[in-house]
């Protein structure tokens, strides 16, 4: 690929008008999210895009890493050239003389990075907006559809050893670093690519519309803080299990839950707490879906990944088995349908 030599004025015009529907989206969110006063917030609210020029910061390094090693696996077994160095290194070169698609990528990452922000000012406000109202009501939803049984008995009917369980928390856990490292590899793909940009979209709206408006509506804490709500010990045995059969990864998930518990009591820090929709499970299939317009074995693989999440949602206390079901039909309407010949080629 030869590198780009676009004046600076059309580059600029060419990026802003690819991005557009983006920024409107992202500028939309901001607007109404950041102007709902919440005065014991102002302070942790400014701290929201320091965390998420961090998360940049992090994450960038580790993905030039694993990209590096990808497209050297993709030299060596899919194009074979003579000398992969030299292959390589033309790759870099040519990625790096393509202005308009590294300035996309600048331009994407910094969206994404404000809708992120926004998104975690926006959970902090529901409980301010609408207290935990809808636990009750949901583990009812979920009695009554699994015949007067809750659905954890039915998972530990089959007694998962202490490995399994394990393992189950530990791929809960690699979803944040895998949804990062998917989302900012995303905005340096071909500017040009339908499917990019749906993505993007489609990302910013599962947050917006899912994890603000839709939690707000249905605000509900979850399994593992239903006996700290004082609504009852329902979920007592299920806790009692985990713990009898806890390892290293569970013991990470219970300082995590209780870490975000008191960011909850904390009158003046960013809260977490939020188990209706799941967004570890709205945007594992989001993943899922975009993953089959590339290959159809990475669409299984990530299938089978958003799979186990919806499982750990439920069995690590985090989400009511009927959130799991609601995802069905809520990411495929997030992701839409790629435009006849879109490309998936990064």
């Amino acid at each position: 690929m030869r590198g780009s030599a676009i004046p600076e004025d059309d580059l600029f015009r060419r990026v802003l008008r690819r991005h557009l529907l983006l920024v409107i989206v992202v500028a939309c969110y901001s607007a109404v999210v950041w102007s709902i006063p919440a005065r014991q917030l102002e302070e942790a609210s400014s701290t929201a895009l320091l965390v998420a020029a961090k998360h940049i910061s992090k994450f960038i390094p580790q993905i030039i890493c694993i990209v590096l090693i990808w497209r050297l696996f993709h030299a060596t077994y899919v194009i074979r050239p003579a000398n992969r160095l030299t292959w390589l290194n033309d790759d870099i070169l040519a990625f790096l003389r393509d202005r308009e698609r590294l300035a996309s990528g600048i331009v994407a990452i910094a969206l994404v990075s404000i809708g992120l922000a926004t998104s975690a000012r926006g959970k902090s406000l529901i409980p301010l907006l609408n207290d935990f109202s809808w636990d009750v009501a949901f583990m009812e939803i979920d009695r009554a559809l699994h015949l007067g049984f809750h659905p954890f008995e039915f998972l530990f009917a089959f007694s998962p050893s202490s490995d399994v369980l394990g393992f189950i928390a530990y791929n809960y856990s690699f979803w944040f670093t895998l949804i990062f490292f998917v989302l900012y590899t995303a905005c340096f793909v071909r500017p040009d690519s339908p499917i990019r940009m749906q993505f993007l979209i489609a990302f910013m709206l599962a947050w917006a519309i899912g994890g603000n408006l839709i939690a707000t509506i249905f605000s509900s804490a979850g399994p593992v803080y239903y006996e700290r709500l004082g609504l009852g010990s329902t979920f007592a045995p299920l806790e009692q299990l985990l713990q009898e059969r806890s390892g290293r990864a569970l013991r990470g998930v219970f300082v995590l839950q209780d870490k975000l518990w008191a960011m909850y009591q904390a009158p003046d820090d960013l809260s977490g707490i939020s188990a209706f929709p799941s967004m570890h499970v709205t945007t594992s299939m989001l993943l899922a879906i975009v993953a089959f317009h590339f290959r159809l074995w990475a669409g299984v693989l990530m299938s089978l990944f958003a799979g186990l999440i919806m499982l750990g949602s439920v069995m690590l206390t985090w989400h009511y088995a009927v959130d799991g079901a609601m995802q069905e039909h809520l990411s495929p309407c997030f992701a839409g349908r790629p435009r006849a010949g879109s490309s998936a080629r990064p």
